[in-house]
């Protein structure tokens, strides 16, 4: 994902974007940083999120920034939970 640059309105989007997240995640992940970039498909966001000590990043895709934030949306809970699931098994 190329990063793309960044104006005051998609900035604030981030932020709110990030919120919404992180409300989704709740106790499970902290979403740490928020980014936009341009991918095949259009628009790409990518999230940075920290479980205990490990972060992975997620991304979401779409033709518009709201369509890339719901993909992302939609995507953040499987590996934010498989990370938690892999550190209680870990130790």
């Amino acid at each position: 994902m190329a990063d793309a640059p960044i104006d005051e309105a998609t900035e604030q989007f981030l932020e709110a974007a990030a919120y919404d997240l992180q409300r989704q995640l709740g106790i499970a992940g902290d979403v740490e940083m928020m980014g936009i970039g341009q991918s095949p498909s259009g628009i790409g966001l990518r999230a940075r999120v920290r479980v205990a000590d490990h972060q992975i990043d997620v991304d979401g895709y779409g033709a518009t920034i709201l369509e890339a934030h719901a993909d992302l949306c939609r995507r953040v809970a499987e590996p934010t939970l498989a990370s938690a699931f892999r550190q209680l098994v870990d130790g």
